[in-house]
């Protein structure tokens, strides 16, 4: 009944916003998930506007903004689960980092490949420092900047950088890859599926029914 009631949150890809302001629906699940998808489709509207009015050496200045007014957000939200976790502005850090990182990559090239390990290095420290340490605020933005940093390090010419882009060019990455969308989009369904018919579905069957559905749906 929940997802029939908000059909149009979910054509609409606003479907976030409903979590935000009216919690997890209770009874089900299958859905759920689909709450990242409508951030990326309402960032993908947004940030082409942002580029094209901001002057380009501007855009890393605007950028470290947002996702520090994305952080303090979260921190003002933290006592509301759903809004703190589904909310729009409170999710858009791991987007805005990675257009952050295009800019660098087009801009600064040979600057980042100077400073590229040891931000990576940097990144992955202050990841395991706010993970250890519980501080849900900055973990997502931490975890998101090390990610962007590992992207980085795959252009740098350095031995780490051809070796860390030598490693994600395995066939098995690139396949991944390949079926990666299908892979997020069916895994809840066929888990919430499996708890139905089966209670406690063993993750071998729950993974394998999911590339299967992930392949066959390409």
């Amino acid at each position: 009944a929940f997802y029939t009631d908000n059909l149009l949150f979910f054509f609409t890809y606003t479907q976030n916003l409903l979590f935000s302001f009216k919690g997890w629906p209770a009874g089900s699940q299958m859905l759920n998930h689909l709450w990242s998808l409508a951030i990326e489709e309402q960032f993908y509207l947004l940030w082409p506007f942002v580029v094209h009015f901001v002057p380009r050496n501007r855009l890393l200045l605007v950028g470290f903004f947002a996702v520090v007014t994305t952080n303090i957000l979260r921190y003002l939200t933290i006592d509301d689960p759903a809004f703190f976790y589904t909310f729009s502005l409170c999710r858009w850090d791991g987007l805005i980092l990675g257009s952050m990182s295009a800019v660098l990559l087009r801009q600064h090239l040979t600057l980042l490949n100077k400073f590229i390990l040891p931000m990576t290095l940097m990144s992955f420290a202050a990841t395991i420092f706010v993970v250890t340490t519980s501080n849900s605020v900055l973990a997502i933005t931490a975890f998101c900047f090390f990610f962007a940093s590992l992207v980085l390090l795959c252009f740098d010419q350095g031995i780490v950088g051809r070796a860390l882009s030598g490693l994600f060019s395995f066939e098995i990455f690139k396949t991944i890859g390949k079926y990666s969308y299908g892979m997020y989009l069916f895994h809840l369904p066929i888990y919430t599926l499996y708890v139905v018919y089966l209670s406690h579905p063993p993750f071998i069957a729950t993974l394998i029914t999911t590339l299967t559905v992930s392949v066959a749906s390409y």
